[in-house]
């Protein structure tokens, strides 16, 4: 047995490597821990998460399904690129909160494929979907290690953000003004469509408070293969977006590839590896709708054939009031 111990733990290096990046490049943290954890040449040999800015070491593509209303720490989680199931135990926390001189400040979702910056707003304007445009335009942002806080004013700012902290991923790089007006520009575009949805009367105002709200709920933004979606609910199926983020020019999208894309309640969404799960078809967005007194049904809808189809059988776990919750 000691022999064997032995001949493993000799292993060359550009190896052990290999095995490593194999485990990161399918964001099998956990897997890589185990692998270090085999004896100290291999601790030595390959990164330490805690010294290393590789991205890779941030979980990635994973999805906590069992919800909100779970009241165990062990949470079933499944790779949406890989299929793979995971039993994790897992803390409560998912903000941090931090104290400011007469308000609280709630941290924001971090960016996607960039440094991580910290967005956070006044807390009082966190509490209600509905008064976010009653706030201040004023956005601070700060690096981690920033030893100030750089403020960022732009009457457009805050919704987007806002979504951000909701559980939309902002996107690294891109310029926020730019991005903003492509997505308000799609939301006056289809503003006559989503007045068909929406049971409130600021459909008749046109001011963006009016469209703000109007779109709460059907404008979704999500990455997937590196490129940037914005989806757009409607009363009658949904339309995708491709966004050039060189030139920020939006282009209709009718085909994803292997891909399907989720969308919840409220603002979440996320990709899909379709090949990975039986159930689902590529091609097609999934949401929940619902009509008087009737109680929430899923939806499949499919990009090329434009053909909306009910699927409550296959997706009867997902029709609850719930946000979907990612790592």
């Amino acid at each position: 047995m000691e022999f064997l111990a032995a001949d493993w733990s000799s292993l060359p290096a550009d190896l052990l490597n290999r095995i490593a990046d194999r485990f990161l490049a399918t964001s099998d943290v956990d897997y890589y821990m185990d692998f270090r954890a085999v004896c100290r040449r291999w601790r030595s040999t390959t990164q330490d998460p805690k010294n290393s800015p590789d991205p890779r070491f941030h979980p990635r593509h994973w999805v906590n399904i069992n919800g909100a209303s779970c009241r165990s720490n062990t949470r079933l989680l499944v790779n949406t690129a890989t299929g793979r199931t995971l039993r994790q135990e897992l803390g409560y926390l998912i903000r941090f909160m931090a104290q400011r001189p007469g308000e609280l400040v709630e941290y924001a979702a971090l960016e996607s494929g960039s440094p991580p910056t910290i967005f956070f707003f006044c807390k009082d304007y966190m509490d209600d979907n509905w008064v976010i445009h009653e706030s201040s335009r004023k956005v601070y942002m700060a690096q981690p290690d920033s030893e100030s806080l750089a403020i960022y004013e732009d009457r457009c700012a805050f919704p987007l953000i806002r979504l951000a902290a909701s559980g939309i991923y902002t996107i690294g790089g891109a310029d926020l003004g730019s991005l903003t007006r492509r997505i308000f520009d799609l939301m006056r575009f289809y503003m006559a469509d989503l007045a068909e949805i929406s049971d409130n009367d600021y459909t008749i105002m046109s001011d963006e408070k009016s469209l703000w709200k109007l779109c709460v709920g059907r404008c979704f933004l999500t990455e997937s293969a590196g490129k940037v979606l914005i989806i757009m609910k409607l009363a009658h199926g949904v339309v995708v977006y491709r966004l050039h983020t060189h030139n920020y020019k939006l282009e209709h999208v009718e085909d994803i590839g292997n891909c399907a894309i989720f969308l919840d309640l409220y603002c979440w969404c996320l990709c899909v590896n379709a090949d990975k799960f039986p159930s689902v078809h590529a091609n097609c967005v999934y949401y929940q709708k619902s009509r008087l007194a009737v109680a929430n049904y899923m939806c499949m809808y499919n990009l090329k054939s434009e053909r909306e189809e009910r699927v409550d059988e296959k997706f009867e776990h997902l029709l609850l009031d719930q946000r979907l919750s990612r790592l």
